[in-house]
């Protein structure tokens, strides 16, 4: 963003980059989430990752790409703004509060400083709706997003005596199942909500049964009642 004579703020809330555009006027913030996903890309393409484990699968990668072409134009025309623009490249987005963190940031205000943010606007990826078209809301966009993590524990033992043991995988196993009915059965059908089971982990071996088996994932919802 030096390159296109605009105002650059890095390491905001950790590794936030804030770029800015003064002028008379409203000022607007246009944000994008940078931050890839603990994942390995197993696809061959010429925009496969290139870190081993790391893989933008959420479409971050396009969102800087966007906002750095939304900074590039704006910047090109910037004697016919009337205002000011604030372009701020988030990281931590997928649980990890980073525009909080950014937000907070006692070193680094800009977010905060003159010119005060009026509006900000945000825009996400999908793969769902036709290339060219959009999709808006008057009420909801994004869903709230809480993680959880349940361990169960049980009582080890060798695989060929079950008896002796307290299987927490069929515990789990049961678990997974009850879970489901927490939105067909106590959710009120005017309202949506998903709850997922995204991992199970218990067991390291084929012929033991272990102690504990642990289960997580993710539950999203619109109103704060159903969350």
């Amino acid at each position: 963003m030096q390159l296109l004579n605009i105002e650059v703020h890095t390491n905001i809330g950790n590794k936030g980059v804030v770029g800015v555009i003064r002028g008379d006027g409203p000022c607007f913030l246009l944000r994008a989430d940078m931050d890839a996903l603990p994942v390995t890309e197993l696809i061959e393409s010429d925009y496969k990752s290139q870190n081993a484990g790391k893989m933008h699968a959420c479409g971050h990668d396009a969102h800087v790409s966007m906002l750095l072409i939304a900074a590039k134009v704006i910047s090109r025309y910037r004697e016919r703004l009337r205002g000011s623009v604030k372009f701020m490249f988030q990281p931590a987005e997928e649980g990890g509060h980073g525009a909080l963190f950014m937000r907070d940031d006692e070193n680094y205000p800009i977010l905060d400083a003159e010119p005060r943010v009026d509006e900000v606007y945000a825009i996400h990826m999908g793969n769902l709706i036709n290339l060219g078209d959009f999709n808006l809301s008057e009420k909801f966009m994004s869903a709230y997003s809480d993680g959880y993590e349940i361990t169960i524990t049980g009582k080890g033992g060798h695989a060929s005596s079950p008896h002796l043991c307290i299987d927490p995988i069929i515990t789990t196993s049961e678990l997974v199942l009850a879970l489901q009915t927490i939105i067909s059965r106590n959710v009120h059908t005017k309202y949506k909500a998903v709850l997922s089971v995204s991992f199970i982990k218990g067991g390291e071996t084929f012929n033991a049964i272990s102690d504990t088996c642990k289960i997580g994932g993710t539950l999203r919802t619109y109103e704060i009642e159903v969350r």
